[in-house]
């Protein structure tokens, strides 16, 4: 049955989103974290980032984009996230290996692509 719009727009907010499990071993024996897919305001919070790093733009911070991304989709058994956007700089520091392997499960959850986050890397 197609939905209305108040319909569809009374439901923003209440989304219970996809948690993956990803085990990180790098962090320890048995080690795990959880990620969700991003909301679509989180996922263009990245694009706009990542276009302000490579355009130079005065106040923003130098950490990448994977960090940012990470700190979006890092969460609780319920989705809710674990980290702020401030907390991005710190995730920086992760094992690129560890970084990407957690990426690449948050854009499969957010439906995005890796020529999507390939693009993004580029601007």
């Amino acid at each position: 049955m197609a939905m209305d719009r108040m319909e569809i727009l009374g439901m923003m907010g209440s989304f219970r989103p996809v948690v993956e499990t990803i085990p990180v071993p790098e962090m320890g024996d048995g080690k795990e974290l959880q990620v969700r897919g991003l909301t679509v305001a989180e996922y263009d919070a990245v694009g706009r980032y990542t276009s302000e790093l490579s355009n130079g733009k005065a106040g923003v911070a130098a950490y990448g984009w994977r960090a940012l991304t990470i700190a979006k989709g890092v969460c609780d058994a319920d989705g809710k996230r674990l980290f702020t956007d401030a907390d991005a700089n710190g995730l920086s520091a992760l094992p690129s290996a560890v970084a990407t392997r957690l990426v690449d499960a948050i854009e499969r959850l957010s439906a995005g692509t890796k020529a999507e986050r390939e693009e993004l890397a580029k601007n």
